[in-house]
């Protein structure tokens, strides 16, 4: 039987804020204004039309190779360099 929906979601939300804390965290320490730093973040990332296609241009090598790594371990190769 599969767990419910939501225990699927909780490691990775549990990942993304224990991420986001941390590197407030690091900010923080460092001397300067979280809230300025993740404001730029997501200013750079989808602040405007251009950010949005740059952000698409630089994320998809990553998902493509997030694909092939995913595909080779559901076919059962582990070694596939």
């Amino acid at each position: 039987m599969q767990p419910p929906y939501w225990r699927l979601l909780l490691l990775p939300c549990l990942a993304l804020g224990l991420a986001f804390a941390l590197g407030a965290l690091l900010i923080w320490a460092s001397g300067a204004s979280v809230l300025a730093a993740y404001g730029g973040l997501l200013q750079g990332m989808l602040g405007s039309r251009q950010a949005l296609a740059e952000t698409c241009v630089a994320a998809t090598p990553y998902l493509f190779t997030g694909l092939a790594v995913a595909l080779g371990f559901r076919a059962g190769l582990f070694n596939i360099g």
